[in-house]
Parts: C-alpha cells; sequence; structure tokens
C-alpha cells in the first residue's frame, strides 16, 4: 500500500520536496521486524554486475531499505548520490520481512549518465502489523511497480563541501539470516555510487514503463493478476535466498 500511496502522491503532486523526503524520529525507537531479500532478474545481456547494472540496484534496495527502516541503514554512498530522491516516506519504519523480486528491463550507459527501468514485485514482501503479516493485494496495481532511475557523473566542483564526508552507515538486524550464493554478501560493504548523482528515481505510471514489468509478472504470476497468497495472515512469507549479492 505505502508504494500505491506514494503514486498516487506523485501523480497528484500534492506534496512538496520537503514534506517527501522528511525523515521520521527515531530515537528511542526500537528497530523493526526486518528480514527481506532482494532477488534481480534481468533481460538477456545485461550484466547485473556491471558497474552501472550495480548503481541501479544499490539504487532500488536502498530506497526499499529507506522506506522500511530508514535512511541511516542504507547502502554506504546512497545518501549522497541520492539527495532528494526517492520514494515518498509518509510514515514511520515498520520493518519488512520476505522476498522482493526485481527485474533490470532497461540499462543504457554513456560515459556520464546512466538510464534504467525497473521492475519490482512486492507480492512476497509483507510487514507485521498488529500481530499479522500483512496479506498482497490481487491487483497488479497495488504490488507490481515500474521505476525509472536516471543518474550522471558528478564533475567534482559540482558536489556539496560535505560530501567527501564518511556517513556512518549501519547495518539491519535480521530477524532471520539471508542466505545467497556462495561468496556474496547481502549488502555492500564499500561505495558503489562513486561521483555518481542520482538524478532521477520515480514510480512510473506510464503505459510503456508498465506493459514490460506487466508481461514479466504475467509470466511470474501464471496470469493477469497474482495468485492468491499460499499462506495465512499469522505466517510471514517466504525468504528467499538473495540474488545476485554483492
Amino acid at each position: 500500500m505505502k508504494r500505491v500511496a506514494s503514486l498516487a502522491i506523485a501523480l497528484a503532486a500534492a506534496l512538496s520536496l520537503t514534506a517527501c523526503t522528511r525523515e521520521m524520529p527515531v530515537e528511542n525507537m526500537p528497530d523493526p521486524l526486518w528480514a527481506e531479500s532482494f532477488r534481480w532478474e534481468s533481460t538477456p545481456g545485461t550484466d547485473l554486475d556491471s558497474p552501472a547494472a550495480q548503481l541501479v540496484r544499490a539504487t532500488v534496495e536502498s530506497d526499499e531499505i529507506t522506506l522500511t527502516l530508514g535512511r541511516r541503514y542504507t547502502y554506504p554512498g546512497y545518501i549522497d548520490a541520492a539527495g532528494e530522491h526517492g520514494t515518498p516516506r509518509t510514515n514511520g519504519p515498520r520493518g519488512g520481512i520476505g522476498t522482493l523480486t526485481m527485474k533490470l528491463v532497461e540499462l543504457e550507459q554513456t560515459p556520464d549518465a546512466v538510464e534504467a527501468l525497473a521492475c519490482l514485485d512486492t507480492t512476497q514482501v509483507s510487514t507485521l502489523l498488529d500481530g499479522q503479516y500483512v496479506l498482497p493485494k490481487q491487483s497488479p496495481f497495488y504490488v507490481l511497480h515500474a521505476y525509472r532511475i536516471s543518474a550522471r557523473l558528478a564533475e567534482p566542483s559540482t558536489k556539496p563541501p560535505d560530501s567527501q564526508a564518511l556517513r556512518e552507515t549501519i547495518v539491519p538486524k535480521e530477524t532471520h539470516p539471508l542466505s545467497g550464493p556462495p561468496g556474496r554478501s547481502a549488502r555492500p560493504t564499500a561505495d558503489v555510487f562513486g561521483d555518481w548523482e542520482i538524478t532521477e528515481f520515480a514510480m512510473s505510471a506510464a503505459p510503456e514503463d508498465r506493459a514490460p514489468c506487466l508481461e514479466w509478472a504475467e509470466q511470474r504470476w501464471g496470469g493477469p493478476n497474482p495468485p492468491a497468497p499460499t499462506r495465512s495472515a499469522s505466517e510471514p512469507p517466504a525468504i528467499e535466498p538473495f540474488y545476485p549479492g554483492w
């Protein structure tokens, strides 16, 4: 629901940029439940470990971490690279559990720019609310999202004076250990953003952007709508191994 609300807000232009990027207070707030695995797919010929793909993956994953936990838990370098860009967060962190499956549909790079389109299937991600694991809606509008991501290589002189300062990054406490390919980690330990600046990170309702996401989702779901959940609200969603990891 939080992503659908974000889309409605973006389309209506009802919130100012300041309101969109306002961080909720975290003092004295216990760490919420968090055990979310990120799984990526890509179109043939796209290397998920290329620098451009890593930039996009780190941006998308950090945005999801912002929504579920807060910016202080995002990947090294993300806060400076993203600036004011990211999904509007109108509620405090609720945590997240399950598997977020994504597909890098488009990836174009020039020496100083990156353009990408990513699809997110949120049907296997949930939050713990009032002792229940929220079940997904049965409509693509609510659970399938297309994101446009753009970045440019910044000249050193254009970056804020304090942008080179090291920021403390906090690794979230996993309720369940995350597994993945041998020798890979669930999150990067180094800054994969470098001198790149995120210039766009926006959920898109454009038919040309949603079309490839719907095609991908229908292959996953076996039809135009997501299948009914096989779990009850008292059970958490499955946590699949992350892929490809870092």
